[in-house]
This record gives structure tokens, sequence and C-alpha cells, in this order.
């Protein structure tokens, strides 16, 4: 299984290859990945992570079609992004991007939202959840976070800023039409 880990710092994903901009990171390739495209082939990985990156980059769209471009067919894709009401979120200047539950509705077919369809890349969600980052969650904690997971929407509306949460974690699966893969 060929793993990739984007913007993998120094705590790059034990066995994956590492992109990353710092020269001082455990990257294999020092790339700024706000230029595309990647210096990565088409259809390449079977599992890509992606934590803690996306909200520092320009283009979140871009940046998921690269991945997308680089990932094989049916692979997963597992994103963590600081939530709404995080935070680490507000404190990082360096952060350009909020997420929700449904930030990537922009690209699964099956959401019963809108269908944008502007973009070729396409994924199926298969898993969305928020998180707390402490090691050791109260009992709390847990009954909350099951709650939150069940009624995403409601608390991002609602009760997000009186209950914080830390990341929002997104397993996606990459769809790619073959007659798309061919043009």
């Amino acid at each position: 299984m060929k793993v990739l880990d984007i913007g993998c710092g120094s705590r790059k994903h034990e066995g994956a290859f590492g992109i990353d901009i710092d020269p001082q990171s455990a990257a294999d390739l020092v790339h700024d990945l706000n230029i595309f495209p990647y210096p990565i082939p088409d259809n390449e990985y079977d599992l890509i992570i992606c934590k803690d990156i996306l909200e520092h980059l320009d283009d979140v769209v871009k940046t998921i079609e690269e991945i997308h471009r680089i990932a094989k067919p049916d692979c997963r894709v597992e994103i963590a992004v600081p939530s709404l009401s995080s935070a680490a979120r507000h404190i990082d200047l360096t952060h350009r991007h909020a997420f929700t539950s449904r930030s990537f509705d922009y690209f699964i077919d099956d959401t019963d939202t809108f269908t944008y369809g502007s973009s070729l890349a396409r994924f199926s969600l298969e898993d969305v959840r928020y998180v707390k980052s402490e090691s050791q969650p109260t009992v709390i904690d847990k009954f909350l976070l099951k709650l939150i997971d069940k009624h995403k929407i409601l608390y991002e509306s609602r009760f997000a800023y009186i209950y914080q949460t830390d990341f929002i974690h997104f397993v996606l699966r990459v769809l790619k039409d073959q007659a798309r893969i061919e043009l």
C-alpha cells in the first residue's frame, strides 16, 4: 500500500512518503503545497493523509482536486482540520479556512444538499466526526461527542461555541470514472 502524508511536518506517518514545504521537516519531497500540480504522478497512492494542513493552504478546492488526481481509484483520504470553534483555529494566524462537517460536500454527489458539480473531483464520504484533543476524554465528553456526531448541523449552528471541539476528522473515498481518467 502506497501512503502519502501531505504536510507531514516532523511527524510523518510511518511508512508514508511525506511532502512538506519545510526543508527541516521529515518530508521526502520539499514542495510548496500552494503550487500546482504537485510533482507526483497521477493515480499513485492508496492512502492519503492530510493532518493539520488544509487550513493553512490558499486554495482548498484546488488542493482537493490535486489529491484526487494523485490518488488511485478507491483511495482512502484521511483529513484532520480544526473545528469551527477550535481555540487553536482562532489563535494560529496562519489558519486561512474554517471547516464544518459539510465542508467537503462540494465534492460529494450523494449529499442531501445542493450538488455543486463544478469540479470533476468526486469522493464519497465514509465518516466525519468531531474530536476533543484531550488524551483522556471524560464520560461527559464522550456522551457529548456522540450527541454532536448524530446532530452535526444543529451543533454547528447553535452550540459549537458553547461546547468547543478541537478537530473534525473526515474519511473520504476517491471516486474516479474510468472515462474521465482516460481523457
